[in-house]
């Protein structure tokens, strides 16, 4: 079917022009003032994030400040109640005429400053030598006061500082070994010493939770090294992390506050900044940026939904105006489409104008005079449709594998044959190059020379198919003409005559056996006779010699007819006839022991073990057919372990009759070959070249156990021996 329009007429509609022209004059000014609206709306928005954060962290620096100024206030006020009786510069003198005293005094001095703020963990009264010489503690160290007692601390590099400071010395947040928790240190200088305060951070994590404005901001607090000290996520403060590297906290640290975008653990945030003034840490207030923008996005949202509603109302005037002008023509133009698509029988609406009413009528009498032609194509593509079928049936119905190509040497078709040999489906096949499908360059070189020499050609070789099986194919090559001569395309015909070459070997094979196993036993026969003729007159011929020499020519001449015989059998094979049996009830236990004991007379190498149901087994048999499977198997048992051993015969009935097994332990033979050792003429083993036989007595067997409703199989290992199964019906 041929697309409509075609390519050269696909132009814009008049409809289509119309609504462009509409929606430019209505659409335009509405989106352009959406988008501006959008864009101010966009920027106040932000604007508004930026002061809220920067907001908060103002507050929260104000509130920090205003908290750790308590602490130093309260050790501030500690010196003047001590210092009427000059306690800390005369403590040994005073000591020294009543130290418990003195010592209860300071110590209620400083449990009283720790109970009057809650920010406390413990205040020591450190003097000039760096020795603790009073502490208070809150309730919870209470217990570990004899650790603080006169405890050295001159070593420690914040007592070296607050001892030589004048001024109040804060410390850096570090992680306390008595509290496990983020804690700071406050000095203020006394006359001969200095009071040490020890504060935890959790008073300062409370401040942070209440000035939260929402789940969404976190608050961070980090001291002037850029350690974190406080975080939501209680975790991280005591794993010390650094974040002086943060590029937000290195400007804040360098007094630049600004709000701006960073990244922390693979995820963005917006976050403002400020400074504790008493401290000189920071204060980190952020929101993750996908949150922040959300505002933004609502608007977005919003104008876009208003933009789009602008548009969906410009578009139905549109479309309305637009119809009321081009409907009669758009009622032609679907007619035309119509007749394009092969739906000829139009039913055109009525036209309000003549030129669209004469063209209306020419459309309907065109579509008529198509029809009349597409129903005389239709019976002609029915009539070759038919033909095709019949072709292809006949194409796929051939033995021979076919395969069709055309003047470009691309396939055509392909049959079943083909297909299974190459490993070509039909549609896989179709379309390729002849190359591409026969593989063989021996075939590739028989088509080319067909192709330029005319004629046919016929050659035999070897190919492997795409199974890896080797064939023997004969290849035909006929030229495809035309009526004038002219050649328009190749058939090539490939016969698999693996079958008919082996055959051949196999009678020459057999003509060369015979000949061999016929010769050996006249040659006897006709030695033993002349001898007799030569020595009849002889008187030192003996009875006993004459007897023997009969007895050979008797044994060969037996020989004969069990070779004779076993052709025979093999004729009535191939030839699809039955064997005649003669069923007997016959002990078939006995049989066996009967065979076993006669082959152990013969041989002296074997030792015969027969494992048999001491019961009678009396089954339905043939007696000679059966004797001649079980001297076959034991023959063979015997004549394939020339070194001798153990033959095995086991029997036991089961449910489907009675089971026999002979096991040697002789040569054995190869898996590859086991599936062909009931074949006629075959025989296993390249050692056994030297064995006479023709190859016939287990397919002779087979046929035998088959005919009495049985079946044989056999098991092998190479070098380990071979066990052969035949399974008898208990009733043949």
């Amino acid at each position: 079917m041929f697309p409509w329009p075609p390519e050269k007429l696909r132009k814009p509609s008049l409809k289509g022009l119309l609504w462009v022209r509409l929606m430019v004059v209505a659409i335009l000014p509405v989106i352009c003032g959406s988008l501006l609206t959008l864009w101010h709306v966009t920027r106040l928005e932000k604007n508004h994030i930026v002061q809220r954060l920067q907001l908060e962290a103002d507050a929260v620096s104000q509130e920090a400040q205003r908290i750790l100024l308590s602490p130093r206030t309260v050790l501030s006020h500690i010196p003047p109640a001590l210092e009427p009786d000059k306690v800390l510069s005369h403590i040994p003198l005073v000591l020294g005429k009543s130290p418990a005293l003195d010592l209860q005094r300071i110590t209620a001095v400083l449990e009283a400053a720790i109970h009057q703020s809650d920010l406390f963990d413990s205040i020591l009264l450190i003097g000039s030598d760096g020795r603790v010489k009073a502490l208070g503690l809150n309730a919870q160290l209470d217990s570990r006061r004899r650790d603080f007692e006169n405890l050295d601390l001159s070593q420690d590099p914040f007592i070296q500082k607050a001892l030589l400071s004048r001024a109040p010395l804060w410390s850096n947040a570090f992680l306390s070994m008595t509290t496990d928790a983020i804690s700071l240190r406050i000095s203020v200088p006394m006359e001969s010493g200095a009071l040490v305060g020890t504060l935890n951070t959790s008073t300062l994590g409370e401040l942070v939770r209440r000035h939260r404005n929402s789940h969404d901001t976190t608050i961070a607090v980090f001291d002037s090294q850029g350690n974190l000290v406080y975080h939501p996520d209680s975790r991280l403060p005591t794993q010390r992390p650094n974040f002086k590297s943060l590029p937000i906290l290195q400007k804040a640290l360098n007094g630049q506050h600004e709000t701006s975008n960073y990244r922390f653990r693979e995820a963005d945030f917006m976050g403002s900044t400020a400074i504790i003034p008493e401290l000189g840490w920071v204060i980190l207030v952020s929101v993750p940026t996908e949150l922040a923008r959300q505002p933004i996005r609502h608007l977005q949202f919003f104008f876009a939904g208003s933009a789009f509603l602008a548009l969906v109302l410009a578009l139905l005037v549109a479309r309305t105006f637009a119809d009321r002008m081009t409907r009669p023509l758009h009622a032609l133009a679907r007619s035309a489409k119509a007749f394009g698509e092969g739906r000829y029988q139009q039913q055109i609406p009525y036209q309000n104008s003549a030129e669209t009413a004469t063209l209306a009528d020419s459309f309907t009498r065109m579509g008529q005079s198509i029809l009349d032609r597409e129903e005389q194509l239709h019976l002609a593509l029915r009539q070759a449709e038919t033909t095709r079928d019949r072709l292809e049936a006949i194409l796929q119905s051939v033995a021979e594998a076919l395969v069709v190509t055309d003047t470009d040497r691309t396939v055509v078709a392909i049959n079943r044959a083909a297909q299974e040999l190459f490993g070509f489906t039909q549609i896989d096949a179709r379309g390729r190059t002849v190359s591409e499908i026969l593989f063989h360059p021996t075939l590739l070189e028989q088509l080319d020379t067909v192709w330029k020499e005319g004629g046919e050609s016929s050659l035999e070789l070897q190919m492997r198919s795409h199974q890896g099986t080797m064939y023997h194919v004969r290849s035909d090559v006929y030229p495809v003409r035309r009526s004038d001569g002219t050649t328009v395309g190749m058939v090539s015909s490939l016969r698999d005559i693996t079958q008919e070459r082996a055959s051949d070997r196999a009678k020459s094979k057999f003509i060369s056996m015979a000949a061999h196993e016929l010769r050996t036993p006249l040659t006897a026969i006709l030695g033993y006779s002349e001898l007799l003729i030569d020595q009849i007159q002889d008187p030192d011929f003996s009875r006993d010699q004459h007897r023997d020499h009969l007895q050979m020519i008797c044994d060969k001449a037996e020989n004969l007819e069990v070779i004779i015989s076993d052709l025979l059998d093999l004729s009535r094979i191939e030839s699809g006839r039955p064997l005649i049996l003669h069923p007997e009830a016959l002990d078939f236990n006995q049989l066996v022991r009967q065979t076993a004991a006669t082959h152990q007379r013969e041989t002296e190498n074997h030792q015969f073990h027969l494992d048999l149901p001491a019961a009678p087994i009396v089954l339905q048999l043939d007696r000679p057919r059966i004797q001649q499977v079980l001297d076959n198997l034991v023959g063979n048992a015997v004549k394939y372990s020339p070194a001798g051993g153990v033959i095995g015969i086991q029997g036991q009935s089961n449910g489907s009759g009675y089971l026999l097994q002979i096991q040697d332990n002789g040569l054995g033979i190869p898996l590859e070959q086991q599936p062909y050792v009931f074949d006629p003429f075959y025989r296993a083993h390249s050692e056994s070249a030297e064995l006479a036989g023709f190859g016939l007595g287990l397919s002779i067997c087979k046929m035998i156990v088959e005919e009495h409703g049985g079946r044989i199989w056999c098991d092998s290992e190479p070098g380990i021996g071979s066990t052969f199964h035949v399974q008898l019906p208990a009733h043949s």
